[in-house]
This record gives structure tokens, C-alpha cells and sequence, in this order.
């Protein structure tokens, strides 16, 4: 069993934009935030289902 390691707790995620074309998928939040200049906590609440989107994007977990 490997011992749990706090860096490879990353969670890939998927964005489309609101129409539903496909933006892109990013290895973690933070990767997704740089790029495409989101606000991290916003992500977070779409994610959580608080929110809906933002500045034009849908976020999910990838399956």
C-alpha cells in the first residue's frame, strides 16, 4: 500500500463554455484557474454545485 501523499490528491477536471463546446481538460484546478484566468474559489463552488459558472464556462469532475 503507498503511503498517501497530499500532492497526488489532484483531481482532473473538464470545462466546456456554456453552448457546451468542449474548452479543454487540465490535471488539476489550479492548472484550469492559470490558463484560462478563473478565480480558484469560484471553480470550487461550481464544482461543489453552490454556483453555476463562470465568465462563460461550465466546470466538472472527470469521470
Amino acid at each position: 500500500m503507498e503511503k498517501y501523499n497530499p500532492k497526488n490528491n489532484k483531481k482532473s477536471v473538464v470545462i466546456h463554455s456554456i453552448d457546451g463546446k468542449f474548452i479543454g481538460e487540465f490535471d488539476s484546478v489550479n492548472k484550469a484557474c492559470k490558463t484560462l484566468n478563473l478565480d480558484s474559489s469560484t471553480v470550487y463552488k461550481i464544482l461543489r454545485g453552490s454556483a453555476k459558472s463562470t465568465k462563460g464556462y461550465t466546470i466538472k469532475y472527470k469521470i
